[in-house]
């Protein structure tokens, strides 16, 4: 049996840096950047699931000529969310 990666070790792989944060509300807070170079886009969504589909989708958004946006998003197409917030 295969197992999918993870969006996250996906992008670690692309060389892009990304941030899932889990609150104590149930929220989860993403966000594509990091702390030394700046955070780039960031929302807060309330499942890991829903952080999954908008780090791929800001993630190719931002990246469009990445080893990342390049990679079979069909799984993913499927899927889909509304943010609570967007930073």
């Amino acid at each position: 049996m295969t197992r999918e990666l993870p969006v996250i070790a996906r992008l670690c792989a692309s060389e892009i840096n990304a941030s899932i944060e889990t609150f104590f509300d149930c929220s989860w807070h993403v966000r594509v950047g990091d702390h030394l170079n700046g955070w780039l886009a960031g929302a807060t969504v309330d499942s890991w699931e829903d952080a999954e589909i908008w780090l791929d989708a800001k993630a190719r958004e931002l990246f469009p000529d990445s080893d990342y946006a390049h990679l079979d998003r069909s799984v993913l197409l499927a899927r889909s969310f509304s943010p609570s917030a967007e930073a």
